[in-house]
């Protein structure tokens, strides 16, 4: 994450009691360390295609999957809502980013409180309550 992006996501996780994540290298492993910072429950949800994974030792593992199949797992588990730090300032399909905006598609069908952290720490908030 950008310097702006992770201080906006430490600040978003100040009153986050569980975070569910993805297990991969980037703003997966940042998000990791910050929570164990501020001692919140971390849920690691592994791709089963370890090229991009970070393999952190979670206080809870769920089952290697598919990563569009994990995808949608954390945004289920994710009741309170999806923290979403992309790379990108805009919505990509596929490539770099495409998991991080595959999760948010999935975290939006399932109504989902949304919160696209961009590069430079400004907050798109998406089903506010």
């Amino acid at each position: 994450m950008a310097p702006r992006q992770m201080k906006a996501v430490r600040q978003l996780l100040y009153d986050c009691g569980t975070l569910h994540l993805g297990d991969c290298i980037g703003a997966d492993t940042e998000a990791f360390h910050i929570a164990g910072e501020t001692a919140i429950h971390r849920v690691g949800h592994p791709p089963s295609d370890g090229k991009a994974r970070s393999f952190l030792t979670y206080e809870e593992t769920r089952v290697e999957k598919p990563y569009m199949d994990r995808n949608l797992d954390i945004a289920r588990e994710g009741v309170d809502g999806l923290v979403a730090a992309p790379q990108g300032w805009v919505e990509v399909l596929r490539g770099q980013d495409g998991g991080t905006w595959s999760t948010v598609r999935r975290a939006r069908k399932l109504g989902r409180r949304i919160w696209i952290v961009k590069p430079d720490g400004s907050i798109v908030k998406e089903n506010a309550r």
